[in-house]
């Protein structure tokens, strides 16, 4: 390399000893503690499930109300669909549960008590749909009535929550399409007889379907 202590060094000089460092060998026993870079990856959402409702503070109140509202609907929403599902596949399973050929069959008191057995959680299921169909009618009604007053006709609805309403109607008539499949357990209820042990937890247990079931 050419030496750089010249007081002056030319142009072609310069490209030289630049071009030398390419040759240079730097000795570096140093470890590489440097950890894996991670990966990143960012998604956007503008479907906020009105999480946002608090930046309205700062507004008008009736906003804050509104997507108040509109939360517990989404909410509502989420559930009721969770509970058409059970029932879509309380449908499909119908035909799975086994009976009783006879009342000879030697087994038959066992089959019950199965039945009974892993009936249980779906009859728990069955009340929590009825606790819910009722809240949720409840406040449909309140809501539809609260904007049909005559005094709310003259203050503005928001595009969104009528479009919100329209959402649980539709729910509503989903659940409404399944509602049959009370059919099933009052014909599950009546095909056992009380007549054999352990006759009053089973008894207890399909009383409180056929008590259920009529509010379908």
């Amino acid at each position: 390399m050419t030496s750089l202590n010249q007081d002056s060094v030319n142009y072609q000089n310069a490209i030289h000893n630049v071009q030398a460092l390419d040759d240079l060998q730097i000795v570096d026993d140093q470890p590489c503690i440097e950890g894996n870079s991670q990966p990143l990856q960012c998604f956007a959402s503008l479907d906020t499930k009105f999480e946002d409702r608090g930046a309205f503070i700062t507004g008008c109140s009736k906003y804050i109300e509104e997507a108040n509202r509109q939360a517990e609907f989404n909410e509502m929403l989420n559930k009721g669909f969770q509970h058409a599902a059970n029932l879509y596949t309380w449908r499909c399973c119908s035909r799975a549960v086994p009976m009783p050929r006879s009342n000879d069959q030697p087994n038959r008191v066992e089959i019950n008590e199965k039945i009974v057995q892993v009936l249980g959680p779906e009859v728990q299921k069955l009340n929590e749909f009825m606790k819910f169909a009722s809240l949720s009618i409840d406040r449909f009604i309140e809501e539809f009535q609260s904007i049909s007053h005559p005094e709310k006709r003259k203050d503005f609805v928001s595009e969104s929550l009528l479009l919100m309403i329209g959402k649980l109607l539709n729910m509503f008539v989903v659940l409404d399409a399944l509602k049959y499949m009370k059919v099933f357990f009052v014909k599950v209820g009546f095909l056992f007889p009380f007549s054999h042990p352990p006759r009053k937890k089973r008894k207890k247990c399909f009383f409180a379907i056929l008590e259920v079931c009529p509010y379908c």
